[in-house]
């Protein structure tokens, strides 16, 4: 059984679809939300942190003229590809965003719900 602190963890991971491509990222915490917001972190730099794998990803998606055979995810790649990337940049940022903006209204409910109990 997995314990509290991954399922914590577990529970941050989402999935982001982009054209026909899908991507494995991790919601940032609220602190880290903050934190790059504060920091105003580039939208590609918060594609190569949050991205953790991805599935249907081609060749040519990374590179113009690429073939269609399917690319394994690599970070080292994807640092050098998501540059070049910057409608799956905005894509996933804006994702990524939802996702934190949506848990951070989620907690705020429950805390109000809990305080009227």
């Amino acid at each position: 059984m997995a314990s509290l602190s991954e399922r914590i963890a577990s529970a941050r991971k989402m999935t982001i679809t982009v054209g026909h491509m899908t991507f494995h990222a991790t919601r940032p915490t609220i602190e880290e939300f903050a934190a790059l917001h504060r920091d105003k972190v580039k939208d590609p730099d918060i594609a190569r942190r949050y991205i953790t794998g991805w599935d249907n990803v081609l060749e040519s998606d990374l590179l113009p003229g690429g073939s269609s055979d399917p690319v394994a995810f690599d970070p080292a790649l994807w640092n050098e590809a998501i540059a070049d990337m910057p409608k799956v940049w905005s894509a996933i940022c804006a994702q990524i965003a939802a996702a934190a903006e949506s848990f951070l209204a989620s907690a705020g409910s429950n805390e109000k719900n809990s305080a009227a109990g």
